[in-house]
C-alpha cells in the first residue's frame, strides 16, 4: 500500500486558527453589520447572492440534469480579484448553494455547536445575515458549480457580505476542506 501523503498544513495549528476565529465571529459578527444601497464591489467572495434555482449536477451516466431542490441563497467561492478582471480573460466564478433547514430553535444544541464551532469540514455555518429569518443554514463545499460572472449581477441580489473576521474563517475552513489528508478519520 503506498504511503498516505501529510496534509500541507499543521492540522493542529489551522484548528486553533478555526476555533479562534469562530470564537471572534461568535463576538464580532461573520457579517457586515448594514448592507448598503450598493455593495462595492459588486461581488466579492463569501457573498451571499439571492436567486432561486436548482442545482446543475452531472447524474448518472454523466448526463447533465437540474436538481429538484431549488436554492434560494448561494454562496460566493470565486475570489474577489476574478470579479475585477476582464469578463473575456476570466468568464467564471464558483458559487455553492445554501441548505435553509429550520429555524436555528428548532436544531439540536449540540448538531447547532458542531456548525457553529465550524467543526465540520464539509460544510459551512452561515448564521443569520442582517434582515434574514432566523433560519439553520449552511453552504455545502461539496457542491459547486460554475456561473457565469457576466450574468451574476444582472440576475442576483447580493444580501450579505461577510466580515473580515468572517472572511478568515471562510478561508480557513476552505483550506481545511481542500487540503485535508486521505485518513484523518482514521
Amino acid at each position: 500500500m503506498a504511503e498516505r501523503w501529510p496534509p500541507i498544513y499543521d492540522s493542529d495549528d489551522l484548528a486553533t486558527c478555526i476555533e479562534q476565529a469562530a470564537g471572534r465571529v461568535g463576538t464580532l459578527g461573520i457579517w457586515e453589520p448594514s448592507r448598503p444601497e450598493k455593495f462595492e464591489p459588486e461581488v466579492c467572495q463569501g457573498d451571499v447572492l439571492q436567486v432561486s434555482r436548482g442545482l446543475p449536477l452531472l447524474g448518472e451516466g454523466l448526463r447533465p440534469r437540474v436538481s429538484i431542490a431549488a436554492y434560494d441563497f448561494w454562496l460566493v467561492l470565486g475570489n474577489t480579484c476574478d470579479f475585477a478582471r476582464d469578463k473575456t480573460d476570466v468568464p467564471w466564478t464558483q458559487l455553492v448553494p445554501i441548505h435553509d433547514i429550520k429555524p436555528i430553535d428548532d436544531v439540536e444544541p449540540n448538531v447547532l455547536a458542531d456548525f457553529s464551532g465550524y467543526r465540520l469540514s464539509r460544510r459551512f455555518y452561515l448564521p443569520p445575515w442582517p434582515g434574514a429569518a432566523n433560519q439553520f443554514r449552511f453552504a455545502d463545499f461539496l457542491t459547486p458549480v460554475a456561473a457565469s460572472k457576466v450574468e451574476i449581477p444582472e440576475h442576483t441580489t447580493v444580501v450579505a457580505r461577510m466580515s473580515r473576521i468572517g472572511w478568515i474563517l471562510l478561508h480557513s475552513c476552505l483550506v481545511r476542506f481542500f487540503c485535508r489528508d486521505d485518513g484523518r478519520f482514521d
